[in-house]
């Protein structure tokens, strides 16, 4: 699987912009929707949570459905540099970007589903 994602430790980082549109339809993930993204080594264990160690970005954003547009919710991962500092490097990390509301499901019920996986990778500066 290819690293679509690259944090450098000691800077900033910020995830490309995700859209969440479901089922054709926009979503506002400010109304009672919970978003988790977490990151883990090869042997399950957590190395991120950006729900403790950085920030989970809502936005909103023009998207094109079908023939039409709508607006509808972003999501977007921050890590700020103090936390990117103390993280080891890493070429392999298995991250999920997951989204969930307590009434959406089919039966008024949880609604889970995972907006994003992928890898991401942590480099340090050999110059640091």
């Amino acid at each position: 699987m290819a690293v679509d994602m690259t944090i450098r430790a000691g800077d900033s980082h910020l995830s490309p912009t995700w859209a969440v549109v479901i089922a054709g339809q926009a979503v506002d993930l400010e109304e009672e929707w919970t978003v988790r993204a977490q990151a883990r080594d090869s042997d399950g264990d957590l190395v991120i949570d950006w729900q403790t160690q950085g920030r989970v970005l809502l936005g909103s954003a023009d998207v094109t459905v079908g023939s039409g547009t709508v607006t509808t919710s972003t999501v977007r991962l921050y890590l700020p540099p103090a936390v990117t500092e103390d993280l080891e490097a890493r070429d392999r990390l298995l991250y999920d970007v997951e989204i969930s509301h307590p009434t959406f499901g089919p039966l008024d019920d949880l609604y889970r589903v995972t907006l994003r996986s992928g890898t991401a990778r942590i480099v340090r500066d050999v110059t640091r």
